[in-house]
């Protein structure tokens, strides 16, 4: 019996890991990654992302700001961004991460969430 936790990213580690092979990040040991979450919603969870994006890039680190909340995804309405695909489109395969990304900020690209994120789960 398997009692390990299932590994909801695997997808997406995957994804990223093709990227990084076509040579998308030029630096792949440079790649880290930081999550914000919480078991409740409501608690501020986008707005911390955006300001540490924000405070990342200010000392020069480049960011990619990943919205993965699959029901209610509002990093672009706080950004005042809006783009016409999402982070289901790249899962999906029917578009590329670089065609997803939007510039927000020197040093920060948002990964929109979006519709069609709930099937996902």
């Amino acid at each position: 019996m398997n009692l390990a936790p299932s590994d909801q990213a695997g997808d997406l580690r995957r994804l990223v890991e093709a990227q990084r092979q076509d040579g998308f990040w030029k630096d792949r040991d440079a790649l880290r990654t930081v999550a914000v979450l919480s078991g409740k919603g409501g608690v501020g969870k986008s707005n911390l992302a955006l300001a540490l994006s924000c405070a990342l890039a200010d000392r020069g680190k480049k960011v990619v700001l990943l919205d993965a909340d699959l029901g209610m995804a509002n990093i672009d309405l706080l950004c005042g961004i809006s783009s016409r695909f999402n982070l289901s489109h790249v899962v999906e395969g029917s578009r590329r991460l670089g065609e997803v990304l939007v510039p927000l900020e020197e040093n920060v690209e948002v990964l929109p969430g979006g519709p069609g994120l709930k099937e996902l789960a």
